[in-house]
């Protein structure tokens, strides 16, 4: 439950057993946080404009507009917030593809340590920019 003036993660998951899973994990381990979703990169854009998030966990696949496309268009939109792109692949070639496309933060799904300490972090900076 957030409370106002709580922090933003939207989340951008196609498939609805994974988007609610991440949902509940980042209810439980940021329970200060609001926690919005989107399916597919169009509902993103008009989600993220709408609601502003701190913070959005991308999916790299998407059908249609593919991940990559819809944080080029999130950047445009909103180009201050972090976007932590998110793969369930782990493969040298999607890592150098998303460095390539500046995508800055990237995390694979099964690494929920990292995700974590990463989401931590800047939710961090966000509260404390001067001390970091």
């Amino acid at each position: 439950m957030s409370t106002p003036g709580s922090k933003r993660i939207l989340i951008v998951e196609e498939h609805d057993f994974l988007r609610q899973a991440l949902r509940r994990w980042l209810e439980t381990m940021f329970p200060e946080c609001q926690v919005i979703e989107a399916t597919n990169g169009q509902q993103a854009m008009v989600t993220a404009e709408a609601s502003l998030p701190d913070i959005i966990l991308l999916d790299i696949y998407l059908s249609g507009m593919s991940g990559l496309e819809t944080r080029a268009c999130l950047k445009a939109i909103l180009p201050t917030t972090p976007i932590v792109v998110l793969t369930g692949y782990e493969t040298e070639a999607q890592y150098v593809q998303a460095l390539n496309n500046e995508t800055g933060i990237y995390v694979s799904k099964d690494r929920t340590t990292e995700l974590r300490s990463t989401l931590a972090g800047l939710l961090s900076y966000q509260n404390n920019p001067v001390a970091h």
